[in-house]
């Protein structure tokens, strides 16, 4: 009987061991799984990231370049139409200088004209 008893228990933990650390080796399976389901998520996911700052920075750089065309592009714009108002200022000074100078011309020709008219004598200052 005692050893019947023995034999019992035996068989009784013997399975209970067994079905424990069947239980744990699944339990350790899932977890390895989890593992790897985490680390190829996160793995995905660090991709994803990656590739997002990857045309982030390509947008950066052709903004940078735009900007630089356009900058320069702008710059000799402004340097026509700087140029374009300096010759129409000195166009409009030489106009004014004709200008006065027809005045002048025009109004010693009438003083003259006048003069002539009254029949007085005018001689011309050297």
């Amino acid at each position: 009987m005692y050893f019947e008893i023995v034999a019992i228990l035996r068989f009784f933990f013997s399975g209970y061991v067994n079905t424990n650390l069947a239980f744990l080796l699944n339990v350790k399976h899932e977890i390895n799984f989890v593992k790897f389901k985490t680390s190829h998520a996160l793995g995905k996911i660090t991709k994803i990231f990656t590739l997002n700052l990857q045309l982030i920075e390509t947008r950066i750089e052709q903004w940078r370049q735009r900007y630089d065309r356009e900058k320069k592009m702008y710059e000799k714009e402004i340097r026509k139409v700087r140029n374009e108002i300096g010759n129409a200022q000195k166009y409009l000074e030489e106009l004014t200088t004709e200008v006065m100078i027809r005045k002048l011309y025009d109004s010693a020709r009438n003083i003259l004209i006048s003069f002539r008219a009254t029949g007085t004598e005018c001689s011309a200052v050297n």
